[in-house]
């Protein structure tokens, strides 16, 4: 699905080596290279984490988040995916744990990728590190045979639904309401990998922000907080709308407006 082509970024400007006609391979692979050399300039190491990580990455988890949601993570989460997904690592200079994310597939016809526990480390979190970890781990899956991506994400997390939603491409279309701890009211998101998904869907923060000043008009879209949950689940459950972005501004502490789109599609301005 194509986001309103008058808020995103016209897809050469954000990967310069973008070409007309470029295979699908092509392009995950350049956009593999590119997040590499990006580590490159900023000294971080990358690497897959082993049993011997877990620790140090319980650490990161309970630094970024409050304390019962950290208890609600198992340890045992990380040893499974370390042993039968893939845990990517990225250490500084001085070999610090900087940031993570954890991914599995499943080996179902279509090869899903699922994406969650992306933590950057609070004083790193300038360098757009969630980005950077979210597109390599798009092009790695890809490159083992993945072509959707799932994800799943806090409606109290707004940094990590601004990266999924304006930088990587990602729309929601679930609201997850399970009564069980940790997983009330998460978005749900499954999307093809595809170059036209990945570099056709990046949100332009300023044309975002714009529309939290000026409202969505008669654009056809919708501004709900992130905390409306009676309104998302009338939108998404009943009136067929996705989530699409977050307007950058709104990001807060008390959460942030959310912008979606009705699945019949949105003339372009």
């Amino acid at each position: 699905m194509r986001k309103p082509a008058f808020l995103c970024h016209p897809p050469e400007r954000v990967f310069p080596f973008l070409e007309t006609g470029m295979a699908e391979a092509e392009f995950f692979r350049k956009l593999r290279q590119a997040q590499l050399d990006r580590l490159r300039e900023l000294r971080l190491a990358l690497h897959r984490a082993a049993v011997h990580d877990i620790e140090e990455i319980e650490s990161l988890v309970r630094s970024r988040y409050d304390r019962a949601t950290a208890d609600e993570i198992s340890p045992f989460d990380s040893y499974r995916y370390i042993l039968f997904g893939q845990v990517l690592l990225l250490r500084d200079a001085t070999g610090r744990l900087a940031a993570c994310v954890y991914e599995a597939g499943y080996d179902h016809p279509d090869r899903p990728s699922y994406l969650f526990r992306l933590i950057v480390r609070a004083d790193m979190e300038s360098l757009g590190l969630g980005t950077l970890l979210n597109r390599l781990s798009l092009a790695l899956a890809y490159e083992r045979g993945a072509r959707s991506r799932n994800a799943l994400v806090s409606l109290d997390n707004p940094r990590s639904l601004y990266v999924h939603l304006n930088k990587v491409g990602s729309y929601f279309t679930d609201l997850l309401e399970v009564q069980l701890p940790g997983l009330a009211n998460h978005l749900v998101s499954s999307r093809p990998i595809t170059i036209e998904t990945v570099a056709g869907n990046l949100i332009d923060d300023q044309k975002s922000d714009a529309m939290l000043e000026t409202g969505a008009g008669t654009t056809g879209l919708k501004l709900v907080h992130t905390q409306d949950i009676s309104m998302l689940r009338e939108l998404m459950r009943h009136q067929g709308y996705r989530v699409v972005a977050v307007a950058r501004k709104s990001i807060s502490v008390d959460g942030a407006m959310l912008i979606l789109m009705p699945t019949h599609p949105v003339p372009a301005c």
